[in-house]
């Protein structure tokens, strides 16, 4: 058990760190190298930017392992990250944070593609409504928030709650293990139903944007100037790649499932896997504007040659100066040898 749980708190901890290193370039890139024709759309991915640094520095903050009791639909939560230290009320603040950014990724996303269909339709939108745009849209995740962290028991009760449902587990030592006893009740309901239900009309609605974006380009093309034209394929390919990577939370939803209703035998591999595997989203996100973005990708090319230059002309320097106190020492040791 403490190889596997060693070997999953290294998984948090590298994926974590490793997205939010990503996405403050990414931050970083689209406040201070963003072009003209991008700066307003750049609210867009600083919000995406901002969502997912939050979601990795939470993800290794609780780190937690999903038990869920076949059948029975109570859910206990397991907290190995560094919340474990700083109390459990803590960790279901953590939690409650972490999950509230996914839908919100989600319904920005679909923000996003409204933003870019209504550009080609209609006139520039000023960044003072994209701000307020993402405020509407936030509200649920929000309210979903605030509510979580009231429908998770404390850790006395989840106990004795693990001891009735898993007893085949061994939580007794365990202060930081927290248990939704009614998946049912108002808190619960709101949060898993704002991040399941949404998905799929989402989704529709985006695909259906994008076609009319895809449209749209198609008869404007002797409207648009040639860099105009690019940009906005630019975009629109990112906005493609980053709506398809959430495709792997299908995976953890489907693992999630199996244990629920009892499809596997409960089995530690999953139950740890369940987050992690959804912790890849906001880790490659980032990489959808900092790869097909061209002035993104020209800033991040020049600094990668640089400091291959500078590490060829460090090399080389250190090179000429032992090569020259090579041959310095030489020759005081051929002058010693003469004296002699």
């Amino acid at each position: 058990m403490l190889t596997i749980l060693l070997i999953f708190s290294i998984w948090h901890g590298f994926l974590s760190i490793f997205g939010i290193i990503s996405n403050c370039l990414l931050i970083y890139l689209s406040v201070f190298k963003s072009p003209k024709q991008i700066r307003v759309y750049a609210t867009f991915i600083i919000n995406f930017a901002f969502t997912d640094v939050v979601a990795c520095f939470m993800d290794v903050f609780v780190a937690f392992r999903l038990v869920p009791s076949s059948n029975n639909f109570v859910l206990f939560y397991v907290f190995n990250g560094l919340c474990q230290f700083t109390g459990l009320n803590s960790c279901k603040i953590g939690l409650s944070i972490l999950q509230h950014c996914i839908p919100h990724g989600l319904w920005s996303l679909f923000l996003s593609f409204f933003y870019r269909y209504h550009i080609l339709t209609n006139a520039g939108m000023r960044r003072r409504k994209i701000v307020l745009g993402l405020f509407l849209v936030y509200i649920p995740s929000l309210l979903q928030m605030l509510t979580f962290p009231f429908c998770l028991l404390d850790s006395e009760a989840s106990i004795e709650m693990a001891n009735q449902f898993l007893p085949n587990y061994n939580f007794t030592n365990s202060t930081s293990i927290s248990v939704i006893d009614n998946v049912f009740s108002f808190s619960s309901m709101f949060t898993f139903s704002h991040i399941c239900a949404p998905i799929f009309p989402l989704y529709i609605l985006i695909f259906i944007m994008r076609r009319k974006i895809v449209s749209k380009l198609n008869e404007s093309t002797h409207l648009l100037s040639t860099e105009t034209k690019a940009i906005h394929n630019q975009l629109l390919k990112c906005l493609t790649y980053q709506s398809l990577i959430p495709a792997i939370m299908l995976i953890s939803v489907i693992l999630y499932l199996l244990l629920q209703f009892g499809i596997v035998l409960p089995n530690e591999i999953i139950e740890y896997s369940i987050i992690p595997i959804w912790l890849l989203i906001p880790c490659f996100s980032p990489f959808t504007y900092i790869c097909f973005v061209r002035p993104y990708r020209e800033v991040c090319k020049r600094n990668l040659v640089f400091c291959k230059k500078a590490k060829v002309a460090s090399t080389q320097k250190t090179y000429r100066f032992e090569s020259s106190a090579g041959f310095a020492n030489g020759q005081k040791s051929q002058v010693s040898t003469i004296q002699c």
